[in-house]
């Protein structure tokens, strides 16, 4: 009986050598949704696409560590094509090695993988890659992601679409027009832009070009600019930007430090945040009462910074604050904290 135990022991020793052995030797496993099944194809375009990136957001390592995985080559194709559809979500140009890489793939599949999310990546407007991307077509998706990079290689993305703002509307731009750009910027900004972004507002020449960046800067700094006119005959005439523009303009004059911490310090100072770090962990409270009681055109920021809270990734349109999809998102973070009907707070670790 004792030498049949320890028989058994030996075995399942033995076993569970083989299993760790294994693992080791293949690099860290990426969970793969099963929305990445229907790419490409209208349902993931449709609902598939944000329901991969909530995923990715909350469950995925960071962007670096995706970029290790993809050169470790032990990925399958299906967790390939997965993270060239999901790493997009981080908007971070460290990943585009790897887009570059796939777009040469002998794999077509992921060669239209790679020509979504190196799109989606920049949050510019998505291809049409449901009919193939041929090695033809994806050699001019390389011209263009090498373009990118070598603008990219010194600015930052911010600083890339505050660029397409200002260069002219011409047709040479391809997808990267103007109205791309404002769009973008929705996408991609977080409160370390600000500096960025205010020079990049101050050098822009058209007025047209300002004012679609209006509501992009008032969410950005937290002060209300943008009045909204009130009564069933009151229409958005040009004197409400004009009124906007004036007020951004007397803010910008007389203040020197624009540093995300000093500005959105002195915004929220309603809240409480004049003594806390808006950045940090302990700003956390604050930024829940801002989503909370504050006005609409407060909660896009808050919602970046209660992602950061650990959060959900339910990220508010800067250009839409008080739309009906707004506030479905705001009740999802409330929900989340368990505050959505006066429970009590619940804030986890930080990203």
């Amino acid at each position: 009986m004792v030498k049949w135990r320890h028989t058994v022991a030996g075995a399942v020793f033995l076993v569970v050598f083989v299993a760790v052995t294994v693992s080791a030797a293949r690099p860290a496993f990426l969970p793969v949704p099963a929305t990445v099944q229907y790419f490409p194809g209208d349902y993931f375009r449709q609902k598939g696409r944000a329901a991969l990136d909530w995923f990715v957001l909350l469950h995925w390592p960071g962007p670096e560590q995706l970029l290790e995985m993809w050169r470790s080559k032990g990925l399958h194709e299906q967790e390939r094509v997965a993270l060239l559809l999901g790493g997009a979500a981080f908007h971070d140009p460290i990943l585009l090695p790897a887009y570059r890489e796939a777009l040469e793939s002998p794999n077509a599949r992921i060669r239209e993988a790679a020509a979504f999310g190196f799109r989606d990546l920049l949050a510019a407007p998505l291809p049409v890659v449901e009919a193939g991307v041929t090695p033809a077509v994806a050699q001019r998706f390389e011209w263009e992601l090498a373009a990118v990079e070598r603008q990219l290689r010194r600015q930052s993305l911010a600083g890339f679409w505050l660029d397409r703002l200002r260069a002219p509307e011409t047709a040479a731009a391809g997808v990267y027009r103007h109205g791309a750009a404002i769009r973008a910027l929705d996408a991609i900004l977080r409160p370390e832009d600000l500096p960025e972004l205010i020079r990049g507002y101050e050098s822009l020449r058209s007025r047209s070009d300002r004012y679609a960046l209006l509501p992009v800067m008032q969410a950005m700094t937290c002060r209300h600019m943008i009045l909204v006119p009130r009564g069933q005959r009151t229409g958005w005439g040009p004197y409400v930007f004009d009124f906007a523009a004036k007020s951004l303009a007397r803010w910008m004059r007389v203040r020197c430090d624009f540093s995300p911490g000093t500005v959105l310090r002195a915004s929220l100072a309603r809240y409480g945040m004049s003594r806390a770090d808006p950045m940090s962990q302990q700003a956390c409270p604050v930024w829940l009462e801002v989503l909370r009681h504050g006005p609409a055109f407060d909660w896009p920021l808050a919602s970046r910074q209660l992602y950061r809270c650990g959060g959900p990734p339910a990220f508010i349109s800067m250009l839409h604050p008080s739309s009906k999809k707004a506030r479905k998102r705001r009740e999802i973070i409330l929900k989340w904290f368990g505050v959505r009907f006066g429970g009590p707070q619940r804030l986890r670790g930080s990203r």
